[in-house]
């Protein structure tokens, strides 16, 4: 059955793959939710489209084009069954822009066109411009775009019950809590960038300084640690400014670093 761009069926598997009813009885099927064909189908065609219709664009002005297609039906797709699609897609696209590359070139060997369009980022060849003083733009892949599954609400919680915690790290806001706070828990699902542990509704916290924490890894510099405990173990944690927040409330925002008080 498709529905909302979503291909949604049942396939018989063994007892230990299978899902469950409520009351815990095995199903003997296991429901799975994928981009449709025709879905798939047509945005390949319109990727198709702008990639002919770009043929003698600059590599830059191609790519500004692509990529916000590629980037907004992934983020669509990204919640259900997907990374198969997804690596097929960049393939097609793959061997689409190779022959647009060839087309360019139609005197020049295969191995030169490779060399003057793809270029190594990170740990992988990517269609992308030359690194410049200006920078550098590349393709973005359906496959970077990792699978986030949605997690139920626990059948007890509700927006209501005073949780800032739990709903912050879920929403990334909450009535009675800074934006900048909600985020940062958010983005590290509620645990210490530090230790590992996580807040509670209950903790006094304070915001740090990007300078706070200088032993967490530079991705991690704009997370929260817990002052508590990690302030008495190996690093040494002051705060920007006394001001600190009970139950989530903050009164200076524009620090970058939470934790217990």
């Amino acid at each position: 059955m498709d529905f909302l761009g979503y291909h949604i069926r049942q396939f018989r598997v063994g007892q230990h793959q299978s899902g469950k009813r409520p009351g815990g009885a095995r199903l003997g099927y296991k429901t799975l939710i994928q981009p449709a064909k025709a879905n798939v189908k047509d945005h390949l065609a319109e990727l198709a489209r702008i990639i002919r219709s770009g043929q003698n664009w600059p590599q830059e002005a191609l790519i500004r084009q692509l990529n916000p297609k590629i980037r907004g039906w992934a983020n669509y797709y990204r919640t259900w069954v997907c990374q198969a699609t997804f690596n097929r897609l960049d393939h097609m696209i793959w061997v689409k822009l190779r022959r647009w590359a060839s087309r360019r070139h139609p005197h020049t060997s295969l191995q030169w066109v490779h060399n003057r369009y793809w270029h190594r980022r990170d740990d992988r060849e990517r269609f992308a411009t030359p690194k410049t003083p200006e920078g550098q733009v590349w393709q973005t892949h359906h496959s970077e775009i990792s699978s986030l599954f949605h997690a139920k609400v626990t059948g007890n919680r509700s927006p209501y019950d005073g949780d800032w915690v739990y709903w912050s790290r879920r929403r990334g806001h909450y009535p009675t809590v800074p934006t900048r706070v909600a985020k940062l828990l958010k983005r590290q699902s509620g645990h210490c960038a530090y230790c590992g542990l996580y807040f509670q509704h209950d903790d006094q916290v304070v915001v740090y300084p990007n300078s706070a924490v200088n032993s967490i890894p530079p991705p991690n510099r704009v997370k929260c640690p817990h002052l508590n405990i990690c302030g008495s173990g190996s690093i040494s944690l002051e705060p920007s400014t006394s001001s600190s927040i009970k139950t989530g409330r903050i009164d200076d925002v524009t620090r970058t670093k939470i934790g217990f008080y």
